[in-house]
């Protein structure tokens, strides 16, 4: 946890917050509403890794990790929806290849086949 962080966990240590969350169904998506009459951190019980995203009312904040383990937000006072993503690093990327390499194997078979098709007729035509 950076400086910044820490202090805003440290000031909040011991402050009565009135918190209510709410799951989707995916493990890689959280969605909370929370309010407090004071700043406090959010953890959720889901392993910092490089990929998560969050949003404080539809603005980007950086998530960072607590106790070394947990994913973690620094939400201001008030009422505030919080949104937690997860997108492994690379997936797009992946997923990108993958079709590349599909439509490419798919197309030579398409090739061999048209080419051993071409091929068989020619010599069966001959005597």
């Amino acid at each position: 946890v950076d400086s910044a962080n820490l202090n805003v966990m440290e000031r909040i240590r011991g402050g009565g917050q009135d918190v209510h969350l709410r799951m989707e169904d995916s493990s890689s998506r959280w969605d909370v509403s929370a309010t407090s009459p004071e700043p406090f951190v959010l953890a959720i019980s889901q392993n910092f890794m490089k990929g998560w995203k969050a949003y404080i009312d539809g603005n980007e904040v950086s998530p960072f990790s607590v106790n070394g383990v947990l994913t973690g937000v620094a939400v201001p006072e008030g009422g505030h929806r919080v949104i937690l993503e997860y997108e492994p690093p690379g997936l797009k990327a992946g997923t990108l290849i993958s079709l590349v390499a599909l439509l490419f194997l798919s197309s030579l078979t398409c090739l061999v086949y048209i080419y051993s098709r071409r091929n068989g007729k020619r010599d069966g035509e001959r005597p």
